[in-house]
């Protein structure tokens, strides 16, 4: 499995990421997310619950546009994401 704390290398070599990498970080950040969210909703936090939601909406439609995206693109993607699950585990630990 990736590691989402590693930078994604490039099935070619020339440090991209590849659209199935930054797919499976995605997929990571929504999961965190969804652990969050469930939480809220035990909690009761309804503000909490609704930013969350936008946030897990927002990356499902970071995902769909990777299919179309550029070489440019999904490295953008993928920094973004490198960045959101560095942060994630951070508040994790």
């Amino acid at each position: 499995m990736h590691n989402p704390s590693a930078p994604f290398p490039s099935p070619e070599g020339g440090g991209g990421a590849s659209v199935e990498e930054v797919d499976e970080a995605i997929g990571a950040v929504i999961a965190q997310y969804g652990r969050q969210l469930l939480a809220a909703r035990r909690g009761g936090d309804q503000q909490h619950q609704e930013e969350l939601a936008a946030r897990i909406q927002a990356c499902s439609q970071d995902r769909e546009r990777l299919g179309q995206a550029t070489a440019e693109e999904v490295d953008r993607i993928a920094g973004r994401y490198a960045e959101l699950l560095k942060s994630l585990e951070a508040e994790k630990d």
